[in-house]
């Protein structure tokens, strides 16, 4: 959950193929849900939201690929200037971070936990996205499991932070 400077209440989620949003304009007492945020995806997960005084943004985990050992799973960020729910714009894709399928069940997992739920972003006093990804795949780029960091450098500004 993410709340706006004017009080404006978001919140994301994942059904393991979709990344929804929801918005409240009166403390929670009622919400307005979106539809995918992204389509053209096979699935989008682990979604984390910023709330910003130029709308919101949502990063998550998406492939575009069907099921097995050889998806490809990209850090994407999708933006929302209007702060409706139907206001959200193409993702961006950032990077690749993962190869194989990626398991949601938590502890209940018998692999495919390697990706980990641990996505942040956030903004500067420009307004520019700061974001934060797993990255575990040395066969697309890397050498071992990392951090990732990525830095908006262009484009429309995700907005000032409360």
């Amino acid at each position: 959950m993410s709340v706006a400077p004017d009080g404006t209440l978001w919140c994301a989620w994942s059904d393991d193929t979709a990344v929804k949003t929801a918005v409240s304009h009166d403390d929670g007492q009622t919400w307005a849900c979106s539809g995918n945020v992204a389509t053209g995806l096979k699935r989008g997960i682990f979604p984390w939201l910023a709330a910003t005084s130029a709308g919101v943004g949502v990063v998550f985990y998406a492939t575009p690929d069907a099921t097995g050992p050889n998806m490809t799973w990209y850090a994407e960020l999708a933006q929302n200037p209007s702060a409706t729910t139907s206001g959200w714009g193409a993702p961006v894709r950032i990077t690749s971070v993962h190869r194989g399928d990626v398991c949601a069940g938590g502890i209940s997992c018998a692999g495919g936990r390697q990706l980990l739920d641990d996505f942040r972003v956030d903004t500067d006093q420009s307004g520019c996205a700061h974001i934060a990804y797993s990255h575990d795949a040395p066969d697309l780029g890397g050498t071992a499991t990392y951090t990732g960091y990525a830095v908006q450098t262009s484009g429309k500004r995700l907005g000032f932070p409360n």
